[in-house]
């Protein structure tokens, strides 16, 4: 048993899995700097305006996708597909994302055109609205690199990605402000699929007729519920301090303190896009499952302390150094914050293996009941308490969330046990 770890240790390796965490880390920096000079470069205000406006951008993206990134990930990370039937799924799923986008995409300008705001937000809302079918296919195609195991290709692509996006976003805000900001978001969010379809190489036109999963479509929609949800409570917070009215200077803060939250984020990204296409290959056996799932969560957990000690530390320079009195108090809710994020790595690669064993459904329903939480705790909190309400809420709503995940974890993994165990009989 021992071999076979070692062996599917070096051969993610071989893949890439180095490179995954060291992209992972540069690109997080990349967008990470790139946020710092664009918080340092607008006004307040306007900086809690696109960070507003990120977080409804984000939830957006999730439906203009359909859901379909999740069959993807599921079906192309499948050793029975032949390369040839994974790249004609991977042309099913573009042909139903940018569908799904278009039709999502014009439902959101008219949302902005028919919704009472002044001429500034609605200009930023429309800029993010366009910017949705490139996210949803982006999104798409780094998905299926991931499924296909492609490391090394995903880890310098989105490295590349980032890098470009800072250069042109921050480039264009010191000469032209938010103007020029919000061009360049949107002129990156076009490109940067372009090289990414190219190496992907779909195809939508295979030599033989393609057999689409019986379950293709239903994965999609628990997929997209869940993950509509799931990110409904992940910005939820920021879109409460707006609609409850808490000054936009106190949001940027907010706001500001939740790039540091989602850098810390990325450590767990980089395992989670590893480990989700590795516990599919090893539904089969779940005596490794269990082995695998248990050193991961482990790794992960030890090291999300040492992880948020470092990012509340830099966020402390930071508010002294580098930004001045108009973010006060950052390092202070970075601190709450970083609570949240220890307990979400004590589950995120539960989080992982739910996909990778197809329990999309049950994750759905986590989501559900997290995010009907985190408005329920979070709205009178966020009304009494501002900003440092909104954080408390955030960890609440992480326990919560660490119990329910790991539970449906170890009830899979005891499903797999025994129809295992009833194959082996059979």
């Amino acid at each position: 048993m021992k071999a076979r770890i070692q062996s599917g240790l070096a051969a993610m390796v071989d893949r890439g899995l180095p490179h995954v965490m060291v992209a992972n880390i540069a690109q997080q920096a990349a967008a990470f700097l790139g946020v710092l000079l664009i918080a340092k470069l607008l006004p307040p205000d306007e900086f809690a305006l696109v960070r507003i406006a990120l977080a409804y951008t984000a939830i957006a993206t999730v439906l203009a996708a359909g859901g379909i990134t999740t069959p993807i990930l599921r079906y192309c990370a499948d050793v029975a597909l032949s390369h040839l039937q994974r790249q004609s799924l991977l042309g099913v799923g573009i042909r139903r994302v940018l569908a799904i986008s278009v039709v999502v995409t014009l439902g959101a300008i008219g949302l902005v055109a028919a919704w009472p705001m002044d001429s500034l937000r609605a200009s930023v809302y429309a800029a993010y609205a366009l910017q949705l079918p490139g996210l949803a296919l982006a999104s798409l195609l780094l998905v299926y690199l991931q499924a296909i195991q492609k490391f090394k290709v995903l880890a310098y692509y989105q490295v590349a990605i980032r890098v470009m996006t800072m250069a042109l976003s921050v480039g264009a805000a010191y000469f032209y402000g938010l103007t020029g900001f919000l061009a360049a978001t949107l002129i990156t969010a076009y490109v940067v699929w372009v090289p990414l379809l190219a190496v992907s190489s779909p195809r939508f036109r295979p030599p033989a007729p393609l057999s689409v999963p019986a379950d293709f479509s239903r994965l999609a929609y628990y997929s997209m519920l869940g993950t509509v949800v799931t990110a409904l409570g992940q910005y939820a917070d920021v879109i409460m301090l707006d609609l409850v009215g808490i000054e936009k200077e106190k949001i940027a803060v907010y706001s500001l303190a939740t790039i540091f939250f989602f850098a810390a984020l990325a450590v767990g990204g980089a395992v989670q896009s590893v480990a989700t296409p590795m516990f599919t290959a090893l539904i089969n056996d779940p005596s490794l499952f269990k082995k695998q799932l248990l050193r991961w969560s482990l790794l992960l957990a030890a090291t999300g302390i040492p992880v948020a000690v470092a990012l509340v530390l830099l966020a402390r320079a930071v508010e002294n150094w580098f930004l001045g009195s108009n973010y006060a108090g950052l390092s202070g809710i970075l601190a709450i914050l970083m609570v949240k994020f220890f307990l979400w790595s004590t589950f995120a690669v539960g989080g992982a293996a739910l996909v990778g064993v197809g329990a999309i459904k049950q994750g759905a329903w986590i989501a559900v009941l997290t995010t009907i939480l985190s408005v329920a705790i979070g709205l009178p909190l966020c009304q009494r308490y501002g900003i440092y309400g909104a954080a408390w809420a955030q960890v609440l709503v992480g326990l919560v969330s660490s119990v329910l995940v790991l539970s449906v974890v170890l009830h899979e993994m005891r499903l797999l046990a025994q129809r295992a165990h009833a194959e082996q009989f059979a």
